[in-house]
């Protein structure tokens, strides 16, 4: 037996009520629905597992009901944070949602991937809300395991005046964009697994004209560094290393950019690279940018 959008809705009062008030006529009545409905519709869930009506007056859900309407609540809830960053009331949202959860099947929700990802990290945006700054590793801890695609910027960093080590690096605002974005394939990927969390950068050759003579020049990633408190740390040789870089989400910064609707929120993190790259039968100097990653 196929479950309907009001069967939906009765399985999630059922999950995130209190126990006091899960009697069937103060579910009817948040559903406006009838007594009679509610009492049909309750047996009907619980000929299929769904629901335990042990007692009567307040049924509960089965394992496989709670199951069942975790699974709606996260989709609902999700879809919901995804419509409402994009402007759309709470109510409408959460109404489109709950449409989408119900008549969209498991192996089409898969599909959509991506819409996954979407919704986590809008449940993320909400739990960094409050949060100008943070690092990589509150997202190590709280992110659900999966693949996630992230667009990227490498931007070149000025070099300090010799002798003035009071002076900041900062961006060049000239030509403030980094050749070696040409030596990675776009978008990255943030994966998240059990034991570690990342984010991953695939390796290609590059073509690029020099800033300085124009030439156009043909080259690999040779090595790359990624700084943190205590100095450099390789994460790439190409002597020793396949076609992919992994960094730490742990090394990562993050800052959180928002407006008055926090919902719109746009995740920065920042992180220091030192890059060498091959060019024909020379190299490109040591030279160091900055690893801007975009949620």
């Amino acid at each position: 037996m196929a479950i309907d959008e009001t069967d939906v809705r009765i399985l999630l009062e059922l999950l995130l009520r209190d126990d006091e008030d899960k009697r069937p006529n103060k579910i009817a009545e948040a559903l406006h629905i009838k007594d009679y409905d509610i009492s049909r519709r309750l047996r009907a869930l619980a000929d299929i597992g769904l629901v335990d009506r042990g007692n009567q007056r307040k049924p509960l859900l089965s394992d496989k009901g709670a199951e069942t309407a975790k699974k709606y609540n996260d989709r609902v809830s999700g879809t919901a944070r995804i419509f409402m960053a994009h402007g759309m009331e709470k109510a409408q949202a959460y109404d489109n949602a709950m449409k989408i959860a119900v008549n969209c099947d498991d192996k089409l929700f898969e599909l959509f991937g991506f819409l996954k990802g979407c919704i986590e990290i809008a449940r993320i945006k909400d739990v960094v809300a409050n949060r100008r700054s943070f690092s990589g590793r509150l997202l190590e801890k709280d992110m659900a395991a999966g693949e996630y695609p992230l667009n990227f910027t490498l931007y070149r960093l000025a070099k300090k005046k010799k002798g003035d080590d009071s002076q900041p690096m900062e961006m060049n605002d000239n030509k403030i964009f980094s050749m070696a974005n040409r030596g990675f394939e776009h978008p990255a990927k943030l994966v998240i697994t059990r034991d570690e969390a990342y984010v991953l950068l695939t390796v290609r050759d590059m073509d690029e004209r020099s800033l300085s003579t124009g030439e156009l020049m043909r080259g690999r990633l040779k090595r790359l560094e990624y700084r943190t408190g205590s100095g450099f740390v390789c994460a790439y040789d190409d002597k020793t290393d396949s076609a992919y870089v992994r960094l730490p989400l742990a090394a990562f910064r993050f800052t959180n950019i928002s407006g008055s609707d926090k919902r719109k929120a746009v995740l920065h993190g920042i992180l220091v690279l030192g890059v060498e790259c091959t060019t024909g039968i020379g190299h490109m100097p040591h030279s160091t940018c900055v690893l801007d990653i975009v949620m």
